[in-house]
């Protein structure tokens, strides 16, 4: 028996961990791959994730071989002690090497959306385990689909204000790797989470007569009110996702005067519940504004005009979201639930964030744009993104991430590794197997397209993606432009600049969910350069009373930022030039209707441009 208890333990060792290691996807190529793609993002969780992996196998490699020398000994050597040994080593290493897998490689890719958790209790040295509906810890932000949302439109909203005030030669700096990561963190999130029904839930509970006070919203924006609010109320400032319950999400409404209790014995769970609040209702607020105070003493006075959320330990108020022995309660509607938190850590990423954004611009130091020789294909990138032939013929692919490959490889001249377009394309690891066939499809489809079918994205025998120079982008041809009006403004330049801006279409790589164009900050700098454009050659008309010029090179420039203000105060000086002062005025009006209509205007008219519009009709 021992014998066979021996034999059984070294096969398992010997066969089990390869293939659970394998299941799992964990070969060493990827564990090394993944330990270079993360040591290059600065990821150092991931970094030493890899080497666990590595450490693992080569554990594995060291048991296997001891295993083998051990059974063989074992049938010729009838000792107990040459018996027992291998049992000992082999076992425990086949149980380390089974937890470390399907253990604490499981928590940490289990999905944030799961809310049942299993709270281990030890007790008379004996493991218990009891199963909890609610969580009393607090979830990451990652499981609040609304705030990502909310803080993602933030994003948006401040890099736009900065991009309609710009000017020509200015450019946005780039984040640092720390925002770019959490950006993109945020990015992919958000694209997981189908958050549009329950935003459209809130704007139809915002747009009744009597708002309710707690509502509860389904996956499919289906609401439940729970309690109505009170007359006296006032309008809601913002309607707070307070958490999970059921997978519906449960809403408080906030009014002026607002006092939310949050309660817990545990202040630290219950100061991560109140982050989450504070920074959904100053992102979520129907105006763009919600004063809230956070005061930790239930004496404290509570301010009319602002929302108040106390952080107790005890508190019969009849508004609260209390941690009982059953979990998360809200009261007075005594709706269980897990409720969203937002960690100290986080918290101080999205402000990091909010600040990189709000970076002042910065003068752009002329440099010489990529030299554009005879080209064949142009993949255009101003607008949706397609590629054509100089012809104007159409090329597609079989796969979309081979045409997005290509976007990306097109962008990157400079260095465009495999490495660098595996983590800018795909969020997770991809397997080799799939990483080439995007690039075979890639290669097909660009071969195709050339005369004599030959290679356009090259073979190599290194990392590199390596583009044939016939290649180019339509933003190549406009920088180009661009960098020739700025040697010299002449009637050459401008017939450059005219014929660039024909390839404007929309907001660069529209209609797409690309993470990387935005995280690394190309978009902005896209969208400048065609702004730059538009105005370098609606200056140069108007200087020409070339009107209907300046009217289409601004109408090209607001294809890509609509209510830029330099752009809109060279249409009104245009109509000014001609003497249409009702044209000044329709120009006027229509930009006041899209800063009405647009949230990322933030109902706000530029001082600037109202200073040109009294001046013009003075």
């Amino acid at each position: 028996m021992k014998k066979i208890a021996t034999l059984g333990s070294g096969l398992s060792f010997l066969i089990g961990v390869p293939i659970l290691l394998v299941v799992f996807r964990l070969t060493v190529s990827r564990a090394l791959r993944l330990i270079v793609d993360s040591a290059q993002l600065r990821d150092s969780a991931q970094v030493i994730f890899g080497i666990a992996v590595l450490v693992l196998w080569f554990a594995w490699l060291w048991g296997a071989t001891a295993v083998m020398i051990d059974v063989f000994r074992t049938w010729g050597n009838r000792r107990s002690l040459a018996i027992t040994s291998i049992s000992h080593r082999a076992s425990l290493l086949f149980v380390v090497a089974l937890w470390s897998v399907l253990f604490a490689q499981r928590a940490t890719t289990a999905s944030a959306e799961q809310v049942d958790t299993h709270l281990i209790e030890v007790k008379n040295s004996e493991l218990e385990v009891v199963t909890s509906s609610f969580n009393p810890i607090p979830m990451a932000l990652a499981t609040s689909a609304l705030l990502i949302a909310a803080i993602i439109g933030r994003v948006e909203y401040l890099k736009l204000r900065q991009l309609r005030g710009a000017s020509t030669w200015q450019r946005v700096q780039p984040l640092s790797r720390r925002s770019q990561f959490a950006l993109g963190n945020l990015m992919t999130r958000e694209s997981l989470q189908n958050v549009k029904p329950v935003q459209l839930a809130i704007l139809q509970l915002q747009a009744r007569e009597c708002s309710p006070k707690v509502a509860i919203v389904e996956p499919n924006g289906e609401t439940r009110t729970l309690l109505e609010s009170p007359q006296a109320a006032g309008p809601v400032l913002a309607y707070v996702p307070l958490g999970l319950t059921g997978g519906s999400v449960v809403l408080i409404a906030l009014h002026r005067g607002s006092c939310l209790d949050i309660v817990a014995d545990n202040i630290a769970l219950a100061e991560s519940a109140s982050r989450h609040v504070i920074a959904a209702a100053q992102l979520l607020a129907v105006d763009g504004s919600c004063p809230a105070n956070i005061v930790r003493d239930a004496d404290s006075a509570i301010e009319p005009n602002a929302v108040t959320i106390r952080i107790l330990q005890q508190s019969q108020s009849n508004e609260r979201l209390e941690l009982t022995e059953y979990g998360w309660m809200l009261f007075p509607t005594c709706t269980p639930l897990s409720v969203f938190g937002m960690s100290i850590e986080e918290s101080t990423e999205i402000e990091e964030l909010f600040e990189d954004v709000k970076q002042p611009l910065v003068s752009v130091v002329e440099s010489t744009p990529y030299v554009i020789n005879e080209w064949s294909i142009c993949v255009r990138l101003l607008g949706p993104v397609g590629v054509q032939t100089k012809e104007g013929n159409d090329i597609q692919f079989e796969k979309s991430k081979a045409l997005e490959l290509l976007a990306w490889i097109s962008t990157h001249r400079e260095r465009p590794t495999r490495v660098a377009a595996r983590t800018a394309l795909w969020e997770m690891n991809v397997q080799d197997a799939t990483f080439n066939n995007i690039v075979s499809d890639l290669r097909r489809g660009l071969s195709r397209s050339a005369k004599d079918n030959s290679e356009i994205l090259l073979r190599t025998f290194s990392d590199n993606l390596s583009l044939l120079d016939t290649v180019i982008t339509d933003a190549d041809i406009l920088e180009r432009a661009v960098h020739q009006a700025h040697q010299e403004m002449n009637e050459e330049a401008a017939d450059s600049l005219r014929q660039a801006l024909i390839y404007v279409r929309d907001l660069p790589f529209a209609g797409t969910r690309y993470l990387w164009p935005d995280t690394e900050g190309i978009t902005s700098r896209l969208v400048l350069t065609a702004i730059t454009a538009a105005i370098l050659l609606a200056e140069h008309c108007l200087e020409r009373a070339d009107i209907d010029g300046v009217f289409w090179a601004t109408g090209q420039g607001l294809k890509v930022l609509r209510g830029h203000e330099e752009l809109i105060a060279l249409r009104m000086r245009a109509f000014a030039a001609r003497g249409d002062f009702a044209g000044i005025e329709s120009e006027w009006s229509s930009y006041e209707r899209t800063v009405r209509r647009d949230r990322h205007f933030g109902g706000s008219i530029s001082p600037i441009l109202r200073e040109v519009h009294q001046g013009l009709i003075a």
